[in-house]
């Protein structure tokens, strides 16, 4: 990608790398969610063969989109406006991408969620940091509060697991 991983994006890369499909006799078992999908919208954690490709979307996003229109500076500080220093680590089933911000400033190290695939270039604060994140996330999966504008609930996914699932509260 041509600049260094955030260390935190690092360290969750190299203790979890993405999440693993469930699979009996070989290969993948049809409708049932992977291991891991513990982040609102149904994001999973991405592998580091899968996170070039996602980031390619991103410098795409950028190049067609945004920089075409980035006029000044000012713009520029916008997280859409470095969209091409911005590294997914998940992804949800929507077209939509959570990443850490590379661009070195004030929002290096931030945690954004982009719905792209609905045309949300603005996107949405997660957090100051991955670890910060990870905090919010386990609180609200253990105490049941919200995470930003999502509580998580559980349900019996037909596979006969128990899957996690955020509901959406104003």
């Amino acid at each position: 990608m041509g600049f260094a991983l955030h260390p935190q994006l690092r360290r969750l890369l190299e203790r979890r790398n993405g999440v693993a499909e469930p699979e009996q006799d070989g290969g993948p078992v049809p409708d049932v969610f992977p291991a891991g999908g513990i982040l609102p919208l149904s994001h999973r954690l991405l592998s580091t063969a899968e996170i070039p490709s996602a980031h390619e979307i991103l410098v795409e996003v950028h190049e067609d989109h945004v920089a075409p229109y980035v006029a000044d500076d000012e713009d520029a500080e916008e997280v859409a406006g470095h969209l091409h220093r911005c590294v997914p680590f998940a992804l949800p089933n929507d077209g939509g991408v959570a990443f850490v911000d590379h661009q070195p400033g004030p929002t290096y190290g931030h945690v954004f969620e982009m719905g792209i695939g609905s045309g949300d270039l603005d996107g949405t604060l997660w957090g100051p940091s991955l670890a910060d994140v990870a905090g919010a996330v386990t609180d609200a999966l253990e105490t049941g509060t919200a995470f930003l504008s999502y509580r998580p609930t559980t349900f019996a996914h037909s596979s006969g697991r128990t899957c996690i699932e955020w509901e959406i509260r104003p």
